[in-house]
């Protein structure tokens, strides 16, 4: 069984959709909006020591902090004895403390420690399942829902909450049983309608990576939780938008194309739905077979999906047909970068080293000093994109620069990794 890294992967998965359509830097996305205000009980202010009524200020202060310190107890309290949540105070804390706090600026700035706070104080592992699931569905949902509907506050804070809506496990990850998390029902609905309603492109892609998790939590579980009436669904509209992407874009040379597309393979390939495997396989053949114009690893994820995909039920002639168009692209997918990285090494053996006259040099650098070498490459500043150094080597006092060949590792390490997941997928196949 495939354990799920519910954090890790997902996160990942948002970085390049959320760079490329809000197009700039969050904390310019976050000035220029506002956020929902505390109320006056937990609102802290700074103190300059100059101030007159510093010790006022000091204790107004403390006093909130405790506020804030009371009220997170009194939830854990109620999630420990499975108590009610339907209370006037949580009400108050939440609206008053909890929202705002996910929407100020500065908190914004590091919105990983926003959602693992969140996570710990309200969905911990030790709270009941009923608990967790009473809380997700009575105060977390309703409050999310509200932050990503409001178009007022800052895109950084609406992504944040789309982002920890599809986080809401009605039970964790179990490392040690090897039993994956329980998404919430609730939350796949309402990230079903993110997706599917008019909001912008940058909360309907992280709400389609939400739906992602979910599909692909679904797909290891003994027993699949997501409605098959819903799944089936979703998975309509996956077509039509891979088509409509297609359509529009039919070397899937955009990033965001490229990615929605691979999540949708993905999404289909784990969907499990009963009947649909052969359409599928299908689509996926299609994407491999000679004349497809659709990238290198487009290809890759078409491959994977139909090796993930569950035949049962397909006619046999069917099958051999997909084993073959799968073996026939492997093959002259492998023997195509092979040719990538000779023609690599070629240039830089011929190009470089002989035809330019110039020597590799050592940089100075001891590679067997793991310390030391993460400091050198800190201290290199990482740049171009693709960790090379330019003309000579880094110097120390007293030494006279070296020149150093500079190495195309870009496409060196891209062609090697797609030939290891080439190779990986051949023998899961």
């Amino acid at each position: 069984m495939r354990l799920i890294i519910t954090s890790k992967s997902f996160l990942q998965s948002l970085m390049l959709c959320c760079v490329v359509l809000l197009g700039g830097s969050s904390t310019v996305a976050v000035a220029q909006r506002t956020s929902l205000p505390y109320a006056e009980a937990y609102r802290t202010v700074e103190v300059d020591e100059n101030d007159r009524d510093r010790k006022e200020l000091m204790a107004r202060n403390r006093d909130a902090k405790n506020a804030i310190r009371d009220g997170v107890k009194r939830v854990r309290d109620a999630l420990t004895s499975s108590g009610s949540l339907d209370t006037p105070e949580t009400r108050e804390f939440f609206t008053g403390y909890v929202w705002p706090s996910l929407t100020q600026p500065l908190n914004l700035t590091n919105t990983g420690d926003l959602r693992d706070d969140f996570k710990r104080d309200y969905l911990s592992a030790k709270y009941p399942a009923a608990a967790r699931r009473s809380f997700i569905e009575s105060i977390a949902i309703p409050g999310l829902q509200k932050i990503i509907d409001s178009s007022n506050l800052a895109p950084a804070a609406r992504v944040n909450a789309v982002v920890l809506l599809g986080q809401l496990d009605e039970a964790p990850l179990n490392r040690s049983t090897k039993t994956p998390p329980a998404p919430s029902l609730k939350a796949f609905q309402a990230l079903g309608k993110i997706w599917q309603g008019d909001y912008p492109d940058y909360l309907k892609a992280v709400a389609f990576a939400g739906l992602n998790r979910h599909i692909e939590i679904d797909f290891v579980q003994t027993s699949p939780r997501i409605p098959a009436a819903q799944k089936s669904k979703i998975m309509e509209i996956v077509s039509a938008k891979m088509d409509a992407i297609l359509k529009s874009d039919p070397k899937l040379e955009g990033d965001l194309s490229r990615w929605q597309f691979g999540k949708s393979l993905k999404m289909l390939s784990e969907s499990g739905i009963a009947g649909e495997a052969e359409n599928f396989a299908s689509r996926f053949a299609a994407l491999i077979a000679e004349g497809s114009e659709v990238s290198k690893w487009t290809k890759l994820e078409a491959v994977r999906a139909l090796n993930r995909l569950s035949l049962r039920g397909v006619a046999a002639a069917k099958i051999n047909s997909m084993i073959e168009a799968s073996a026939f692209y492997l093959g002259s997918a492998l023997a195509e970068e092979a040719d990538t990285i000779q023609t690599a090494v070629d240039t830089l053996i011929y190009d470089n080293i002989l035809w330019q006259n110039v020597d590799l040099e050592l940089t100075g650098t001891d590679y067997g000093d793991s310390n030391k070498m993460m400091m050198d490459m800190m201290d290199d500043g990482m740049e171009d994109d693709f960790g090379c150094s330019g003309s000579s080597a880094r110097t120390r006092p007293g030494e006279k620069a070296k020149p150093i060949v500079e190495l195309p590792n870009y496409e060196l390490n891209l062609a090697r990794r797609r030939m290891k997941l080439l190779g990986y997928t051949v023998q899961q196949c």
